[in-house]
């Protein structure tokens, strides 16, 4: 398969430092003229929360009426105008893919979303403005039966952080402040379904195979990892520099079995 993926060889990960960077690095990757003689290059990015933008708006979307921001994939996925993916250039495209959404890049990452939802729908709930209900966002792997004739020369994702329970890990750092005990217990089951048959890393793998057979051997899988959660240094009452340590550390170490 012509991808950085290959379900039996490891596969090279592109980063695992923080947004600013990141996007640096993908902007000059994708600017190099070796791509120049692509008349429409298609980018497809994938994936989670840190795909999508979360926590970075505007969304697109962002200024709907409720009424119609109830119905808007983009919206209820929080894909930001401003995620790192939407940051990224190609030879022969003007400006940023966050400028030509629909056309060189298709954007289908969702905030909240695991390695299951590639395959399957997310069900996602809102309360906004008085509506109130849920609506089920499609596949993710479903845009390249989209794109008909069209090929994505580029797939972009980041994924696995949800399965690993990234937000609870969180949680538990602060907790650990006053338990230390708390954010052991948390990794101890993090690593565990990590590892087991059927896990978080078989789920991976099953992934990154899918991906490649919808998106077809032309198709360039980049495979971002995540950046450290917590300032190296703490946050005063709620992270101790010891807890900060003990979290990024897992963070790279999620990174390393990645890649």
């Amino acid at each position: 398969m012509n991808t950085i993926y290959n379900q039996n060889r490891t596969f090279k990960l592109i980063c695992i430092i923080l947004f600013s960077v990141f996007c640096i690095r993908f902007f000059t990757l994708f600017s190099t003229s070796a791509f120049s003689h692509k008349k429409s290059t298609i980018i497809v990015s994938l994936g989670d929360s840190f795909s999508s933008g979360e926590g970075i708006p505007p969304f697109y979307g962002q200024n709907d009426t409720p009424e119609n921001k109830v119905n808007n994939y983009d919206w209820l996925s929080h894909r930001s105008q401003k995620s790192w993916p939407g940051q990224l250039t190609l030879q022969g495209v003007n400006g940023k893919m966050s400028k030509n959404k629909n056309t060189n890049w298709y954007f289908v990452a969702a905030a909240g979303a695991t390695t299951e939802h590639l395959s399957k729908s997310f069900r996602k709930d809102y309360n906004v403005s008085g509506q109130v209900g849920h609506k089920d966002i499609p596949p993710q792997l479903d845009i390249f039966k989209e794109l008909g004739n069209k090929k994505a020369d580029y797939v972009t994702i980041t994924i696995g952080g949800n399965d690993a329970d990234f937000q609870n890990l969180v949680t538990d750092a602060v907790a650990a402040t006053l338990n230390p005990e708390v954010l052991d217990i948390r990794l101890n089951m993090v690593w565990k379904e990590f590892f087991r048959s059927g896990g978080t890393r078989d789920k991976l793998r099953k992934a990154y195979t899918d991906i490649s057979c919808v998106a077809g051997p032309q198709a360039k899988i980049i495979v971002a990892g995540y950046p450290k959660l917590l300032n190296q240094q703490g946050r005063g009452i709620f992270f101790t520099k010891e807890t900060a340590t003990i979290l990024n550390k897992a963070i790279s170490k999620f990174n390393d079995e990645i890649e």
